[in-house]
């Protein structure tokens, strides 16, 4: 560095990266006080030891880093949209000139961009009208119309719904945002209901009942119970009231907040790795690089288990193994030979955890030497109780969520992949190359993160189709006058007669039951504990929105009346004991 460079005014730098840019005046003197000042203010911003950088001046005294952006490796286009908010409210990210008329900017774009993004939709919307229904509000005419919604049922390789505007909405600002409010825009004819539930933690409930599922079917029907893996038990037992839930005992492992260990927890579900929980933790947590290492690391280790290559056992052998744990009471919650789906899973040669595939083949040894011929081989005698000893597969032990993470691992290496509820096979888009296809390989192992999502999110497809088959059946078996409005991935609503609206919302309530009662069964535990068993609420509300109690306002200015929200006690009482007819 110069010598006395913090006393420069300004230094000579280029405009641009490019060799032969030409150079400016940079207020070198006011720029490092203004580095200062930010690191005073918020600490110094952690930058990976790999990030590049840019020196502009001859002498390296500024260097300039691109902006992460939230969604890849590429150029952050406009600083200003919706994913740097958090950011530009805690002045991480501020101008060092005219603040108030910066202020003035960002508060007419937050305001407005939503509508800009969203007005040319709403406009396209086919509108049915009804001119025999019509009345004032002030000096203005209103009409009552239906909107035709042309949504696409199955519009992702998830066969999860579509609509450009209906189904990709956000929920209603509590700010001043200008069209958020759309949703409680869509109200029920006078004397009708909108009725309705979203699934609780649906996506989260399938994957951690796959894991007991795939952990326990090696056992006897009877002895398979719901909430055998740690995922499962915190999940349906756990309360985020007691912090005994998932997301806080992360939290308070970690020592980070609740809200962070969510997001990383759904991300990782999701299929995000360790590099993004890193950037997470560094770029919204604050957390230096080092820190950020050590906890993503800590997080993964907690939570997915340890990663390891593991051999698949012949299923002939399966009773060996059961043999030998029984013999030398290995307890098989704790051992390292993994059970997945029904199969035995041993630890490879090359594992950490090899110990434990040795112990296993000198027992073998010890007690069934005498039955062998004398020319046996006995590394030939170990390869041979494998499928294929050199076909290791990456799988995880000793956390959390291991068994839902080894039964996706493999479900998405078969060559038939199917929803375990309905059978749905996966779209030839993402399925299985036929063999000798060139870069086979490598195909499965780009896409496998999406392949394991597609399990959970097609099975969640699955439990709404069940839902509505159920529904269809309830309300033509009890004559409940009820249709159809919309769903929404999690989220269904209903339409009926205010006067039935108690007994639609106790067939939701039931449907629930029996969809979640068939999933359960359909996958080998004949339990369904009653956490799960009701949805937490059903709402009965006047317009479409997320809470029935979210203020809404209509175009008069006029506020939206409340709706209700009906608990399966609440409907007992309302529905005469539960009575549907």
């Amino acid at each position: 560095m110069l010598k006395d460079a913090e006393d420069l005014e300004y230094i000579e730098a280029k405009i641009d990266v490019k060799e032969d840019s030409e150079k400016r005046k940079f207020p070198f003197k006011k720029f490092f006080e203004t580095v200062k000042n930010n690191e005073y203010e918020f600490g110094e911003l952690p930058i990976s030891q790999d990030r590049k950088g840019f020196e502009l001046d001859e002498h390296g005294l500024v260097r300039f880093y691109q902006m992460d952006h939230p969604t890849g490796e590429g150029n952050v286009g406009d600083p200003l949209t919706k994913h740097f908010a958090k950011d530009l409210k805690e002045m991480v990210l501020k101008p060092t000139r005219y603040e108030k008329y910066f202020d003035v900017v960002l508060d007419s774009i937050q305001t407005t961009q939503f509508w800009t993004s969203y007005s040319n939709r709403y406009q396209q919307e086919v509108a049915i009208w009804r001119p025999e229904t019509t009345w004032k509000v002030g000096d203005s005419d209103m009409m009552e119309g239906s909107i035709a919604a042309a949504v696409v049922p199955a519009g992702t390789v998830s066969r999860r719904s579509v609509h450009k505007l209906w189904v990709t909405l956000t929920n209603q600002s509590t700010g001043h945002v200008i069209g958020t409010g759309i949703k409680a825009m869509v109200q029920s004819p006078k004397g009708y209901r909108l009725v309705g539930a979203d699934v609780d933690s649906q996506e989260q409930w399938l994957a951690a009942l796959y894991g007991d599922a795939s952990a326990e079917k090696r056992l006897p029907l009877e002895k398979r119970v719901a909430g055998k893996t740690a995922f499962s038990n915190m999940m349906l037992a756990g309360s985020k009231s007691d912090n005994t839930d998932l997301h806080s005992v992360v939290a308070k492992q970690l020592k980070i907040s609740r809200n962070h260990a969510k997001t990383l927890n759904y991300a990782r579900l999701y299929g995000s790795g360790e590099s993004h929980a890193k950037k997470h933790l560094m770029r919204i947590g604050g957390m230096k690089q080092s820190d950020a290492d050590a906890t993503a690391s800590d997080l993964f280790k907690l939570t997915k288990g340890e990663s390891s290559k593991f051999m698949k056992l012949d299923q002939k052998m399966n009773v060996l193994v059961d043999k030998y744990m029984e013999d030398t009471g290995i307890n098989p919650d704790e051992s390292k030979i993994l059970t997945i789906d029904g199969v035995y899973y041993m630890p490879s040669y090359t594992s950490q955890f090899s110990y434990e595939t040795v112990r296993f083949e000198n027992w073998l040894l010890s007690h069934y030497t005498s039955i062998l011929p004398s020319s046996t081989n006995p590394d030939k005698l170990f390869l041979s109780l494998y499928e294929n000893p050199e076909d290791t597969r990456r799988l995880f032990v000793g956390g959390y969520e291991s068994s839902t993470f080894n039964f996706l691992e493999t479900s998405a290496a078969a060559h038939d992949l199917r929803t375990p509820i309905l059978g749905c096979q996966i779209a030839d888009s993402l399925g299985k190359l036929p063999e000798g296809t060139p870069d086979a390989k490598y195909f499965d192992s780009k896409y496998k993160r999406s392949v394991m999502n597609w399990i959970v999110q097609s099975s969640a497809v699955d439990f709404l189709h069940l839902l509505l088959v159920s529904m269809q059946w309830l309300c033509d078996t009890y004559r409940i006058d009820a249709r159809f409005v919309i769903s929404i991935h999690d989220e269904v609503r209903y339409m009926c007669k205010e006067e039935d609206a108690p007994r639609l919302a106790l067939a939701l309530q039931l449907s629930n039951l029996l969809v979640r009662a068939f999933i359960s069964q359909r996958v080998g535990i004949s339990q369904l504990p009653n956490t799960v068993a009701f949805f937490s609420q059903v709402d009965c509300d006047t317009v479409l929105r997320k809470e029935v109690d979210t203020v809404s306002i209509n175009p008069d200015g006029t506020k939206v009346e409340d709706g209700v929200a009906w608990t399966i006690d609440d409907l007992l009482k309302l529905t005469g004991g539960g009575k549907l007819n």
